[in-house]
């Protein structure tokens, strides 16, 4: 049986650090692993597992990095993105998250005001609207973070699956109660058309979310996208640990919770190498 490959891809320092301790940690004396140069760790008859990182963050960088990585001439079988990300509701600091959905955050438009700029998203990109005159984006989703799915890694793991409203800037504000739909059916809402502040546009995305946590970034989906034209949704994972509170922000140190959440990581990464996960062997 030819050894499955798991590759590792972080978007800055704190996150290369992080996983390079994990790789420390699975190498230790007695282990199985072991090092073969400074990113890459061999279990023999099991599983190789190295890492990399994206040369910058952001949806663009992180969907090109993943099409990057599976034009190789050996594609990894599996390919982890381990990252920070804020969240949106009261999902506690250092919590660990398998992405499951993604909704995209970011086609608006720019204007002059007060002598400065103001930003807002045109609500036309997000859902059904009136009038009509686009089609909304899909969210994105990931089979190996839904629960029911096969080798579903919510249930082998025990990591529970979370939505992501995905930017490309950082956000600094609080969720904000989204206006009532015109009318609503069947799960399809329609609101007016209009833009909408970020604070209302996260609201809407909570709303979407129901009773799972939601979470912010700023690479998930390029990620998706790019898995999704690529036919790799049961070969890519997003595991996410929360840094940062929208709602109540303050100081925290993301290389201390980074380095927690690699207990995160392990699960995900012996989960994928077990023999008898339900997806080796099928690809």
């Amino acid at each position: 049986m030819a050894l499955k490959t798991i590759q590792i891809v972080t978007f800055n320092d704190e996150e290369h650090a992080a996983v390079q301790e994990f790789m420390d940690e699975l190498a230790e004396p007695h282990s199985v692993w072991r090092r073969k140069g400074e990113d890459r760790l061999i279990a023999p008859d099991i599983c190789v597992l190295w890492h990399t990182r994206t040369p910058a963050q952001g949806n663009v960088m992180a969907g090109a990095h993943l099409v990057m990585e599976f034009e190789r001439t050996s594609p990894p079988d599996f390919l982890v993105f381990y990252g920070c990300a804020g969240a949106a509701d009261r999902s506690p600091l250092r919590s660990g998250y398998l992405v499951e959905a993604v909704l995209y955050l970011s086609l608006g438009v720019v204007r002059p005001h007060s002598g400065g700029e103001e930003v807002k998203l045109e609500n036309r990109w997000l859902d059904w609207h009136d009038p009509e005159d686009v089609t909304p984006i899909t969210p994105v989703s990931f089979r190996l973070s839904s629960n029911g799915a096969r080798g579903d890694l919510v249930r082998l793991t025990g990591i529970p699956a979370a939505h992501v409203a995905s930017t490309d800037k950082k956000i600094q504000v609080r969720p904000e109660p989204p206006p009532e739909p015109l009318e609503q059916s069947f799960g399809r809402r329609v609101y007016r058309q209009e833009a909408w502040s970020y604070g209302t546009a996260l609201g809407y995305a909570t709303d979407v979310a129901a009773t799972n946590p939601l979470l912010v970034d700023m690479e998930s989906f390029g990620i998706g996208k790019a898995a999704e034209a690529m036919n790799l949704q049961d070969r890519v994972i997003i595991l996410r640990v929360v840094s940062d509170l929208l709602i109540d922000r303050g100081k925290t140190d993301k290389e201390v919770i980074l380095s927690d959440g690699i207990a995160y990581l392990a699960r995900v990464v012996l989960a994928l190498a077990d023999p008898d996960h339900p997806l080796n062997g099928a690809s």
